[in-house]
């Protein structure tokens, strides 16, 4: 929840007083990105939720789906809008809210992630080659020592599987 990063980031120092405003903001422009893609993922897993039938045939929640995503997708849609406004925050910085890691990006790079993965069908895993400085981010972040070792032991015990 975002009271636990909230609090998991004060303990552990990724929530500076002094970035509290500039790290909400931050985290706010996630949610907005997470609200605009949920509908598309909602409709596979509880169509229900979303004012279909529970029962609905998997190729209707899958015609659905590509519908959602394919509008997400087009030039005007939410997800080249909202990786302009994530790559205009950034701005020059290193991270989010400046030159180290906080709770804001805690929060985004799981979101990006998830887009760059390859799960969600009609989203490009590409999706962030067109906002070079998000790239570069989201590359920044995952070559952080702490961050790298953690994917790597994922990595690991999945392929001792």
């Amino acid at each position: 929840s975002g009271a636990m990063l909230r609090w998991v980031g004060q303990a552990g120092g990724l929530n500076p007083p002094e970035l509290v405003l500039k790290v909400e903001e931050a985290i706010g422009l996630a949610e907005d990105l997470q609200r605009e893609v949920m509908p598309s993922m909602m409709i596979g897993m509880r169509p229900q939720s979303c004012g279909y039938p529970e029962d609905m045939a998997d190729e209707e929640k899958k015609a659905i789906q590509m519908k959602l995503r394919e509008k997400l997708m087009a030039a005007d849609g939410a997800l080249p809008r909202f990786l302009g406004y994530l790559q205009n925050f950034l701005g020059d910085s290193q991270y989010l809210c400046g030159d180290k890691p906080t709770i804001a990006d805690c929060q985004l790079i799981p979101q990006l992630r998830h887009l760059t993965k390859g799960v969600l069908d009609g989203i490009p895993t590409t999706i962030l080659d067109g906002f070079p400085k998000l790239k570069a981010y989201f590359d920044r972040f995952h070559a952080l020592e702490k961050v790298k070792a953690y994917h790597e032991k994922l990595a690991a015990a999945a392929a001792a599987k």
